[in-house]
């Protein structure tokens, strides 16, 4: 809440200032009638009035100091503002004197934001006591349509990621070929585990090459989904300080910044300072891995979108629990918020394979609409993930986020394999309304000029629409083959302090969102094919006018030229004849 918004909320309707003394209670009238009880807000209306006295006992009012924005605001009031003749000075010296007071009115409410709420957490992002966040792993998912797969399947061999695996006997990119000349294949494929140069872990297979300074290891994994659609998931491993860097701008102390927004200055207070850098970190980390992979790996979304890749988060938390029946305290709100934990509340999405651990959707929260972090964390409470007494499957009793990972890492790669679609259908949405958009300029003068450039986009499109759409149909047709590797998911619904029964089926529902959405792209695509052609064909008969009306000209030009030609002649003859 704002300091303005303070002041409002604690006047009263006569307008007092909110230090003012208040009235006494009318004689034989105590304040609090017997049987009635205090007013709900009466002691929030009290600490806020303190806070509001404090804050401008601190700093006054703008014009009553000897600050260096004090003088030019009281010169402007006793010149100008305080005077009989203000009202008929021209309307744009008045606009301008306004603009100049409310642009040093903005430097006194920065002053003032400085020392409000220092350490309010209803007004600052504050860690709850023994609470202790770690962002170890995430996964990302890129697509490689029919556009992209040759250079995947060479980018892949050209590496040489395979060279040091004595299991495996054909190469990475031979299992990609492969994978996509088998309609409905589902295998798993191992692409490679990449370590950095310092590793000191034991991986006998993995390749140790130069990663980003976030991540000590990073493993590839292949999932075909069709002959026409491919999909790589990358796990990165991040490093103790790298998965603590959340946590670190959490504590992290903030201050109220100035900033401009469409040219005007604008304070931002100390808790929207705070949001965004921690959600900026988040995002940070995350996009040193989408570079990455673009890097290495280019497919759908960042070649032909340059979007974001969906992403799964794993997050422990020590004192959060994602699965509490009861509401949360209002001082955790701006702390919940941070790290996205305050989305669906009424609803809960969970996996009764993994015990303890909730499914929520993350989004990047930002005005910026060129930045986009969307995606899905794996939330859980430290202690309890998987349940008390999961023996993490021979790897002995003793827990460990690497143990945890472990366990999750069979299901995570599908999970957000299936929930990466949605996206991918989202940029081939845009692929399609950006060609229809591009052929309505074929009508222009230069219609050549334009299908030239129409021609790229529109073989692209369509080449990938035709193919993909087919094979996204054709997985979620089948709830064995889109449920497989994939955690089985179900809702909780709240109910009063409790969560209702699981219910499942949501897989079935995304498969069925998914395929209407892929069914109808590819409806959209033909009928702009059909466009398209009929465009063509106008376009062509359009070019044979034109091409007939200058044959005509020519034509004409020439006999003009003929005849000219033959006057000449017969000029030059009679000349000739007369000497």
């Amino acid at each position: 809440m704002t300091t303005e918004r303070a002041v409002a909320f604690s006047e009263d309707k006569s307008g007092a200032s909110p230090v003012a003394d208040q009235a006494p209670a009318p004689e034989g009238r105590s304040e609090v009638a017997s049987g009635e009880t205090a007013e709900p807000l009466a002691g929030i209306n009290s600490s806020i009035r303190d806070e509001v006295d404090r804050q401008f006992r601190l700093v006054p009012v703008i014009g009553t100091g000897r600050r260096w924005y004090d003088v030019p605001y009281s010169l402007l009031n006793v010149l100008f503002v305080g005077r009989r003749y203000w009202a008929k000075m021209p309307k744009a010296a008045r606009r301008a004197i306004n603009r100049l007071q409310n642009w040093l009115l903005i430097f006194n409410h920065y002053d003032r934001e400085k020392i409000a709420h220092p350490h309010d957490p209803l007004y600052n992002v504050v860690v709850p006591e023994d609470e202790k966040v770690s962002l170890p792993y995430f996964w990302l998912v890129e697509y490689y349509s029919p556009s992209h797969a040759e250079d995947l399947a060479r980018r892949i061999g050209s590496r040489k990621w395979s060279r040091a695996d004595f299991i495996r006997t054909e190469g990475a990119d031979d299992a990609v070929r492969q994978g996509r000349q088998r309609d409905g294949s589902l295998g798993v494929q191992d692409i490679a585990t990449l370590v950095s140069h310092d590793y000191q872990g034991f991986f006998p297979s993995a390749v140790r090459m130069r990663l980003p300074d976030p991540f000590k290891t990073i493993s590839l994994r292949l999932l075909p989904l069709g002959s026409a659609l491919t999909a790589v998931v990358a796990r990165f491993d991040l490093t103790d300080a790298a998965a603590a860097s959340l946590d670190d701008a959490l504590r992290a102390e903030y201050r109220p910044r100035l900033c401009r927004v469409k040219g005007r200055l604008h304070v931002r207070q100390r808790m929207y300072v705070a949001l965004e850098a921690v959600q900026m970190k988040r995002e940070e980390l995350h996009q040193a891995g989408r570079n990455w992979l673009a890097n290495e790996l280019p497919g759908l979304f960042a070649i032909e979108a340059r979007a974001s890749h969906p992403v799964l988060d794993l997050l422990f938390t020590q004192r959060f629990d994602p699965f509490s029946r009861k509401e949360r305290d209002r001082n955790d709100m701006n702390f919940d918020r941070a790290l996205g934990l305050n989305k669906s509340p009424l609803t809960l999405i969970h996996s009764p394979e993994w015990k303890r651990v909730r499914v929520m959707d993350y989004a990047f929260e930002t005005s910026n609409r060129e930045v986009r972090d969307s995606g899905l964390a794996m939330v859980a409470k430290y202690d309890d993930a998987l349940g008390r007494k999961n023996e993490f499957k021979y790897r002995g009793d003793e827990r460990s986020e690497q143990g945890i990972m472990i366990d999750l890492d069979f299901g995570a790669p599908g999970l957000i394999t299936r929930f990466g679609l949605f996206e991918l259908l989202r940029i081939k949405q845009i692929a399609v309304a950006r060609a229809r958009d591009q052929a309505s300029s074929m009508h222009s003068r230069r219609p050549v000029t334009s299908a030239k450039k129409l021609r790229e986009s529109v073989l692209r499109s369509s080449l990938d629409m035709a193919t993909v759409a087919r094979d996204i149909q054709s997985l979620a047709a089948s709830a064995n083959r889109y449920e497989w590797v994939v955690p089985e998911l179900a809702t909780r619904r709240r109910e009063t302090d409790r969560w209702g029964k699981s219910k499942k089926g949501l897989l079935k529902d995304w498969a069925n969102r998914q395929a209407e959405d892929a069914r109808r792209l590819a409806d959209l695509d033909r009928e702009l094919l059909n466009i398209l052609d009929l465009s063509s064909s106008l376009n062509a008969s359009i070019e044979g006018i034109r091409s007939q009306r200058w044959s005509l000209f020519v034509a004409l030009l020439s006999l003009v030229s003929s005849g000219v030609a033959v006057w000449l002649a017969y000029l030059s003859l009679i000349a000739s004849s007369a000497t």
